[in-house]
């Protein structure tokens, strides 16, 4: 099995050790990497969202201001999934 070590991270295709996915793992996973921005920052952000359900809702912290948001997903097919990123304290 390959592996791929860089400054970035360790990733394979069986598991996913430190650092960013690539693509082609969040694919394999039954996941979407999704890009949105931090409603309390308002920075670029990218999420890993489960696609295998149908709809969730969970508390995420923001990777840059360490905010709490409030994430909803609902995934209406296979292409088309809805996001809906709100402050915890909205």
């Amino acid at each position: 099995m390959a592996a791929f070590a860089s400054e970035l991270g360790t990733w394979n295709h069986a598991g996913y050790t430190s650092g960013p996915q690539c693509d082609s793992c969040i694919a394999m996973n039954g996941t979407e990497l999704l890009s949105a921005h931090c409603p309390c920052c308002g920075e670029p952000i990218d999420l890993i969202v489960d696609t295998s359900l149908a709809e969730q809702d969970y508390t995420e912290d923001c990777p840059v201001c360490c905010r709490p948001m409030l994430v909803q997903v609902r995934v209406l097919d296979q292409d088309e999934i809805t996001l809906d990123i709100r402050p915890e304290n909205d």
